[in-house]
């Protein structure tokens, strides 16, 4: 389980490395991105930074997450039509936080829904 909180956090935390490199670019004060999506990233990557240091085994952790990054994948979701626009002004910022948000919405539902692997030894 531990390999895939570990997945989990990075996906995140390019996320939020791609959020603060555009907003960088922009000068955007950081009271002004402090909006319900960001702080659910924020809140939804350290749920992921804990489980993943406590090597959790519950699936809670997971769902929590999901629950944080539901605001930005739902204004990824409404930013659709204008994605290629964005990728195109913001190049590799813009890239990192479509795939960091992207990516940890299906890691964190994998985490949710998919069993962990059981590892057979020989002596069992």
């Amino acid at each position: 389980m531990r390999a895939r909180w570990r997945l989990l956090f990075w996906a995140s935390l390019t996320a939020l490395v791609g959020l603060s490199w555009v907003a960088q670019r922009y000068g955007a004060h950081l009271l002004g991105l402090l909006t319900m999506p960001v702080i659910g990233m924020l809140v939804g990557t350290l749920v992921a930074f804990v489980a993943m240091v406590r090597s959790s085994q519950s699936r809670g952790p997971a769902w929590l997450a999901l629950a944080c990054w539901l605001p930005a994948g739902a204004d990824l979701v409404r930013a659709l039509s204008w994605i290629g626009a964005f990728v195109a002004a913001d190049g590799i910022a813009a890239l990192l936080l479509i795939a960091g948000t992207v990516s940890t919405l299906g890691i964190g539902l994998w985490i949710a829904l998919a069993a962990p692997a059981v590892v057979k030894l020989d002596g069992d």
